[in-house]
């Protein structure tokens, strides 16, 4: 978590706001696992419509993954 966090520091120091979603894995019988895009998706949409609210800009959002977290980047 310590390099995380040092990523969302250094991305907020070239004015782009960061968020941390955590979210588990979903397993299903037939395969390993399936990412569920509806949380990322909706996380996004609460980020721009309080972008006003939190002084944040709509369009300087960004989305990053690590590990499985890579395959929410779609």
């Amino acid at each position: 978590m310590k390099k995380v966090l040092k990523l969302l520091f250094f991305l907020n120091s070239l004015g782009i706001t960061a968020a941390v979603l955590k979210y588990r894995l979903f397993r299903e019988e037939a395969s390993g696992y399936t990412i569920d895009h509806a949380k990322l998706d909706a996380t996004r949409e609460v980020m721009r419509n309080k972008a006003n609210q939190w002084a944040i800009k709509k369009d300087r959002l960004g989305i990053i993954g690590f590990s499985a977290g890579g395959e929410l980047i779609y």
